[in-house]
């Protein structure tokens, strides 16, 4: 709940995060602030646009529309394949973040966790954390 009003879980596509790798979202890790930024600035689709396959984008650069959402032709591909030749883009319902700012802290967190709802984090992954 914020300022009194309920709000509707929604899922976004993480995969769109990742494809488009905002300086907060890649395989290799990133920063979470950098994926609210972009929420706010460019939107990001449905998790129905696009399926979580934990893995970079692979092209040289830039983005398509078919990278953020897209959608298939009958039959599925097999387990070693893309597929990606029977789809394309689509057009998407962008959802923005309407705020965003960082809170540090156990209690902080805690009390953002309370007020607001869900928050964003993020660890430093090191070798020996791995």
């Amino acid at each position: 709940m914020h300022d009194g009003l309920m709000s509707t879980p929604l899922g976004l596509s993480a995969q769109a995060i990742v494809n488009v790798m905002p300086g907060g979202g890649s395989c290799n890790g990133g920063e979470p602030m950098d994926v609210y930024e972009y929420a706010a600035t460019h939107g990001i689709p449905h998790s129905s646009c696009m399926q979580y396959i934990a893995r970079n984008l692979e092209k040289d650069s830039g983005y398509e529309l078919i990278d953020l959402c897209r959608e298939c032709t009958w039959p599925p591909p097999a387990a070693n394949e893309t597929g990606i030749e029977g789809c394309w883009g689509v057009k998407y319902t962008k959802y923005y973040a309407g705020d965003y700012y960082p809170v540090s802290g156990a209690n902080n967190m805690k009390k953002e966790l309370y007020l607001n709802g869900p928050i964003g984090c993020g660890i430093q992954a090191t070798d020996n954390f791995e």
